[in-house]
């Protein structure tokens, strides 16, 4: 599994999702983009080829900080059985 974050935290660099996907695709193996620091509505990393988002709960999601959680969302463009590498 590739692992990215949308903007990465203390740098502020932004991943080139597309890119990073492609690579990870070629591997066989799916991308995790963490899309924490972003919302929802500001990227959507499955438009730009990724397979699996993490998004907090606790930042955009909910509005407040009375709650710590997160989400994570299975895009469904990741075939598990295709690559081999995931019997379970």
């Amino acid at each position: 599994m590739f692992f990215g974050e949308t903007v990465g935290n203390p740098g502020l660099d932004v991943l080139d999702i597309p890119t990073v996907s492609a690579i990870a695709h070629e591997a066989g193996v799916p991308l995790l983009v963490d899309s924490t620091l972003t919302s929802p509505w500001l990227i959507k990393p499955f438009e730009h080829g990724a397979d699996i988002v993490y998004h907090s709960a606790t930042k955009f999601l909910s509005g407040h900080g009375t709650v710590i959680g997160g989400i994570v969302v299975d895009g469904g463009s990741f075939d598990w059985d295709k690559s081999g590498k995931f019997p379970s």
